[in-house]
């Protein structure tokens, strides 16, 4: 029987089936069943051998991505990360990386049900988002392994690019996931083979 929990059904599809638009060298699809953890803590031994103990690597500096064993950490800013994992595994790696830190100046707040995560992918897939972010997405400015907290128009959207295809996650707060839906279709209209 599939897990009905919010982690496995789509945020964004009345069906409970992932949203998928695909286009002329464009894809825009959800990602659900992930889970999403706040980490933040000072840039300081203590804490980051704590956390690169239980990730088994070193947390990234600002705008960079770091990742293995099926953990993505996304360096948002100097001391703080969104760490992204398969939902089933967010509260153990809370639960470990709470142990880790106790007693350090460390804090977590899994957001798995409140963040929407949107793949856009394909050759026209930076012309797409370049329309709306408040960042230079030129690909000697943003490339594979970058990330950024940034705008579109009033929506914050952590922006992560995944590899040089290219392809780029976004993490949205679920209550704006619907209306940035429609913002992304609408941006892509050019792409749609209808227009």
């Amino acid at each position: 029987m599939a897990d009905a929990t919010p982690d496995r059904v789509s945020a964004l599809a009345p069906a409970g089936v992932p949203a998928i638009w695909r286009g002329d060298g464009l894809a825009i699809e959800e990602r659900p069943g992930l889970g999403h953890i706040v980490f933040r803590g000072r840039r300081e031994a203590t804490v980051l051998d704590a956390a690169a103990r239980v990730l088994n690597f070193a947390l990234p500096s600002a705008g960079a991505v770091a990742e293995a064993t099926g953990i993505a950490a996304l360096g948002i800013a100097d001391d703080e990360w969104l760490l992204v994992v398969a939902a089933e595994r967010e509260g153990d790696l809370v639960d470990a990386l709470a142990e880790a830190t106790a007693g350090r100046h460390a804090a977590l707040v899994t957001v798995g049900h409140g963040t929407v995560t949107i793949r856009v992918s394909g050759p026209r897939a930076r012309d797409c988002l370049a329309k709306g972010a408040s960042l230079d997405l030129h690909v000697r400015s943003f490339g594979p392994g970058r990330c950024a907290a940034t705008g579109f128009g009033r929506v914050r959207v952590i922006l992560q690019q995944v590899d040089a295809s290219p392809a780029f996650d976004l993490h949205v707060n679920r209550s704006f996931a619907l209306g940035f839906w429609g913002w992304l279709s609408d941006a892509a209209l050019e792409w749609s083979g209808t227009v």
